[in-house]
């Protein structure tokens, strides 16, 4: 049973560029938007898509805490596996303890980019709720 406030901002926009040079997240918590555009470096739209979840993450936050991508991966197993992607964040507080690694996962149902957006917020869930206002 979960106390207080729960971090779970829905998403509003997923949005590449029609250039594919960047993408656009938007996410709104109980009315308060944050919205935020990260670069595509390669061809690594999903790697892109986190970034730019975490900057609009950022946003709801104490300046003291950061969020960043440790890595993506998109698994996609030959025959009857589901293709889902798996998202690494770090999670950086003004605390003694060290950065905290976080783990989330989403399945892909129609599009990687939001699987990607989910997965991130996944990660931060239920870390980032004592942070929440009431």
């Amino acid at each position: 049973m979960m106390n207080g406030p729960v971090f779970r901002p829905v998403i509003s926009v997923v949005r590449p560029a029609p250039d594919g040079r960047s993408i656009e997240v938007t996410l709104d918590l109980d009315g308060w938007i944050a919205d935020a555009v990260a670069e595509v470096e390669g061809d690594d739209l999903l790697g892109a898509a986190c970034r730019a979840t975490c900057v609009a993450v950022a946003q709801f936050l104490p300046r003291s805490v950061q969020v960043e991508i440790a890595f993506v991966q998109h698994l996609h197993e030959q025959g009857e596996g589901p293709e889902v992607v798996l998202v690494g964040v770090e999670l950086v507080d003004a605390g003694p303890d060290g950065p905290e690694e976080l783990l989330g996962v989403c399945r892909v149902r129609h599009d990687r980019q939001v699987a990607a957006v989910r997965a991130t917020l996944d990660a931060l869930g239920r870390r980032l709720s004592p942070y929440v206002p009431d």
